[in-house]
């Protein structure tokens, strides 16, 4: 099965707002295709700017979801359409499924090229249930009994890594306490120097639609081994223990996961990425609970956007234009 896959529905050359209209009156018919395929692809439209992606993703998915809270560092561009991320281009970011690590997930996220990068720069692709069935049965056993526990910390301005500020969208730490205090399973505690935030999670999901039970966490994304045993070695000489880096995981009962494990996980995920070349204007449409995706690394500039929605929002038949 291809991954995406690119619809020929809709003459090419069409404005955004067409796109928009087009899309809009084959709800049914585009919730098949995504339910069967995991990403659709829409080549071949007018779109050259945030304004435009923003029309088409919400004229589908009006209530999009803001990024607060969220681990990767990256910036508002327009309402709710930020950039992707902006990791250096030199780092490869693995699959994952976006916001995993939080109770309330996006049920699907827009991509949107702006800008393909003149070398590399792709977005791979992979199905969840391709990695889980590829994983030995001793790791995702471990992961099942123990889930993961993904800490965080985040300075009050200046350092490594993401502020509590841009994390959370405001200058207020009373709003900031008030958002962390409504989540279950969290614990955090400011800090002189910033805020520390610890939650744990179950590393499988079950889809919403079709209930298949998936692997489903950042365990790879969250550790630094993924970037290599001797960088992981020098952020160790930085930070001192694991639990002062700025992004980390472990298990759910707070023992270190093992870094063969960090290692086949991501082997394995990388096995299972399914490439597609970014042409500029693309739009991109992907089933956040079924399939992850990631970044290769790249040179030159590059910009892809990014909008996030609700599962229970999309394709809903009581959505008006």
């Amino acid at each position: 099965m291809s991954l995406p896959h690119q619809l020929n529905d809709f003459p090419a050359g069409l404005s955004a707002q067409e796109l928009a209209d087009q899309i809009s009156g084959h709800r049914e018919a585009l919730s098949a295709k995504l339910l069967d395929h995991g990403a659709l692809l829409f080549r071949g439209a007018r779109i050259a700017s945030a304004e435009d992606f923003q029309s088409v993703v919400t004229a589908l998915t009006p209530d999009l979801l803001a990024y607060t809270g969220g681990g990767s560092p990256r910036s508002k561009v327009e309402g709710r359409i930020y950039t992707s991320t902006e990791y250096v281009g030199t780092v490869h970011i693995p699959l994952h499924c976006e916001m995993s690590y939080t109770p309330s997930i996006p049920g699907r996220i827009w991509f949107f090229c702006l800008k393909k990068s003149p070398s590399g720069g792709a977005t791979p692709l992979g199905y969840l249930a391709d990695i889980g069935e590829q994983l030995p049965s001793e790791i995702t056993d471990r992961f099942r009994e123990k889930g993961v526990r993904y800490t965080a910390f985040m300075h009050h301005g200046a350092g490594f890594g993401k502020s509590w500020q841009k994390t959370y969208e405001t200058e207020d730490r009373d709003e900031v306490s008030a958002l962390l205090d409504a989540e279950e399973g969290l614990e955090y505690k400011w800090k002189e120097d910033g805020l520390f935030v610890s939650r744990t999670h179950p590393s499988h999901r079950r889809h919403s639609v079709t209930g298949e039970d998936l692997w489903y966490n950042q365990a790879v994304n969250w550790h630094p081994a993924h970037l290599g045993v001797a960088n992981f070695d020098k952020l160790r000489k930085i930070f001192g223990t694991p639990e002062n880096f700025p992004k980390m995981a472990f298990f759910g009962d707070g023992s270190p996961i093992p870094l063969d494990d960090i290692i086949k996980i991501d082997a394995v995920s990388r096995d299972c990425e399914r490439d597609f070349g970014w042409e500029e204007g693309d739009v991109l449409l992907v089933d956040n609970e079924r399939v992850a995706h990631g970044r290769h690394a790249f040179e030159g500039e590059r910009c892809v956007l990014v909008a996030m929605a609700p599962p229970e929002r999309l394709f809903s038949s009581n959505d008006t234009n």
